[in-house]
């Protein structure tokens, strides 16, 4: 688990997962209210919203589990471009851990060579370039 400030990107997309006694009204009625507010900023070039899934059943609690049994549940899953910061952070840690070879025989007795680990470097490298160029989008607007 990492944290991610979310308030410097912009959201690409998500998906809201309710379970119990939910109506659809006021499903369609909370994320209109929160479009409307402007809390959230989706980018302006894709489908930008919200996808919802309702799953009528009340939620189930475990035998003898101290938690609360509860009749609705929300999950909220969203993809942002404030990420980017989580990849550089990621990257600047392998970039020091490869420098320093830690782990590197470890990884090898595994199966795992050098040109794999350089590969998926430069994927999440990638990766924060694309998350670079709605990063630019926010602060062109």
């Amino acid at each position: 688990m990492t944290k991610c400030e979310t308030s410097f990107g912009k959201y690409i997309t998500g998906s809201l997962l309710y379970r119990g006694e939910f109506l659809a009204r006021d499903i369609n009625f909370a994320i209109s209210n929160v479009k409307i507010k402007r809390r959230i900023n989706f980018i302006d070039w894709g489908t930008a919203g919200f996808k919802c899934n309702i799953d009528y059943k009340i939620p189930e609690i475990f035998p003898k589990s101290e938690v609360f049994k509860i009749k609705k549940h929300v999950f909220l899953c969203c993809n942002i471009s404030a990420v980017s910061d989580i990849f550089n952070r990621v990257l600047c840690n392998f970039d020091i851990a490869y420098a320093n070879k830690v782990c590197l025989d470890k990884l090898k007795q595994e199966g795992i060579d050098d040109e794999v680990l350089i590969k998926n470097r430069e994927r999440i490298d990638m990766q924060i370039d694309d998350y670079g160029e709605i990063i630019t989008e926010i602060y062109d607007d």
